[in-house]
């Protein structure tokens, strides 16, 4: 008896760990699976705003977006993002033209029917900053367009400003060189001195100007210009913003 007693008490643990082994087994597939899944839909978030925001604002080249957080299951079914990081290549706004823009964004809230079903929607931003760049040629572009008849040469860290006057007969170019600042959304170029390859002076307001800056979408303000050769940076900050995806 004593040996079928022993006998008994050795099969007990030997079934337990076969049950604990079987548990853990599941729960490692059903870890890998949601860790698949969560893969899957985080993929498929990504290109459906990449694509709506390319739709949206009529890019010529393919958006980038990257989700961050993990488990991306849990931020859908909050409807929130925790951080967002967008870039895109070019971008026209009121015949202004971003030649690049970087944003990283927090807080960004998304109708999850939207999400699941590929639909139109509206995300919006909580805050995030952004940085835009603007080439030579399309900043020209821009100032001739609004009526600047000034040729910037971005030489970093200022321009240089050039036009052609014509008084009494003689036409002579003026240059002038300074900074280019940002104030209130406006990009302002205000020279102290003119150069003139003539026989005649003009004032600095002959190449002074000050244009605003219109923003890829609502809520984007710029904060801050940077030149450097051949290209001009803007630093920007976006709060409350909405980006309609439709």
């Amino acid at each position: 008896m004593a040996g079928v007693a022993h006998s008994v008490r050795r099969e007990v643990p030997r079934a337990a760990r076969g049950v604990w082994r079987a548990v853990a087994v599941t729960l490692v597939v059903l870890l890998l699976s949601l860790v698949g899944l969560d893969f899957v839909l985080r993929f498929w978030a990504e290109r459906w705003l990449a694509g709506r925001v390319e739709q949206n604002l009529a890019l010529s080249s393919p958006a980038e977006v990257d989700l961050e957080g993990f488990p991306f299951l849990l931020q859908v079914a909050s409807g929130s993002f925790s951080s967002v990081q967008v870039r895109l290549g070019e971008v026209r706004s009121g015949g202004f033209v971003l030649d690049g823009i970087e944003m990283d964004l927090e807080d960004v809230a998304f109708s999850r029917g939207a999400l699941l079903s590929g639909g139109d929607a509206d995300v919006r931003v909580g805050e995030g900053t952004g940085r835009a760049e603007v080439g030579e040629a399309a900043l020209n572009e821009f100032l001739h367009g609004q009526g600047v008849a000034v040729n910037v040469d971005l030489r970093g860290p200022g321009i240089e400003a050039s036009t052609t006057i014509e008084v009494g007969g003689e036409e002579a170019t003026a240059t002038a060189i300074g900074p280019l600042r940002l104030r209130a959304g406006a990009l302002v170029f205000e020279p102290q001195r003119v150069r003139v390859d003539g026989s005649f002076g003009v004032p600095t307001a002959s190449l002074s100007f000050q244009i605003d800056l219109p923003p890829p979408f609502t809520g984007v303000r710029y904060t801050g210009v940077e030149v450097t050769d051949g290209l001009l940076v803007l630093d920007a900050v976006l709060r409350g913003s909405a980006i309609p995806l439709g």
